[in-house]
């Protein structure tokens, strides 16, 4: 699945496990409307990739969901598989010295 949006917001790195794995997630919204939506994706060993995010900068995200049982209570997680930074397009037909595609 993937996802692009603003970051909102970066954890800091937690170490989990006996083997003292990297965990972080971080908050992505997609700013459209009213009622924006926004996403919690965790980051597993995946520090180098979050070394270069910064707050405010607009991404896309490639997740995989999941959802695991424990004693009766289920839980769901989305899980960072890669990220890359959007690239700024512009909508504008006339910027860089385009005439809008007229022949004259």
């Amino acid at each position: 699945m993937n996802f692009t949006g603003k970051i909102e917001f970066i954890s800091t790195i937690q170490l989990v496990g006996e083997k003292q794995h990297k965990k972080q997630y971080f908050i992505i919204s997609d700013e459209k409307g009213e009622y924006p939506n926004k996403l919690k994706i965790e980051a597993f060993n995946k520090s180098e990739d979050m070394e270069s995010l910064k707050i405010g900068a607009v991404v896309e995200v490639l997740y995989n969901a999941s959802v695991k049982e424990y004693n009766g209570t289920h839980y769901a997680s989305l899980s960072l598989y890669k990220i890359v930074k959007a690239s700024t397009v512009s909508t504008d037909p006339f910027q860089n010295g385009n005439s809008g595609g007229l022949p004259f």
